[in-house]
């Protein structure tokens, strides 16, 4: 686990969909206690794949705690650990505005 006591995630998606092959993409911005941690790669995924994205990265860099299940959202392992969560996608119309 991190030295920082977390207090709030805030993630900022965007997707991408990827016309003739009908695929999606994702980035996922993650801010912890207001301030900017991570961008990601574009990651292939659509919905709400980015907070999966996010989920992960943040458990992996030790922000997190794995607590229950390993298929927990992020709302929901935020919600366990008192960590207020917000999050935000936008959908963007060119690959570059990942």
């Amino acid at each position: 686990m991190t030295d920082v006591k977390v207090t709030s995630i805030t993630v900022i998606g965007r997707r991408w969909f990827r016309e003739g092959a009908g695929h999606t993409y994702h980035t996922v911005e993650i801010l912890v206690n207001g301030q900017f941690v991570h961008k990601s790669e574009r990651t292939y995924g659509y919905g709400n794949q980015y907070e999966w994205t996010a989920r992960d990265w943040l458990l992996r860099e030790g922000y997190l705690e794995m607590e229950g299940s390993p298929t927990d959202s992020l709302a929901f392992c935020c919600q366990k650990q008192g960590i207020v969560y917000a999050t935000t996608v936008i959908d963007v119309g060119r690959k570059a505005d990942l």
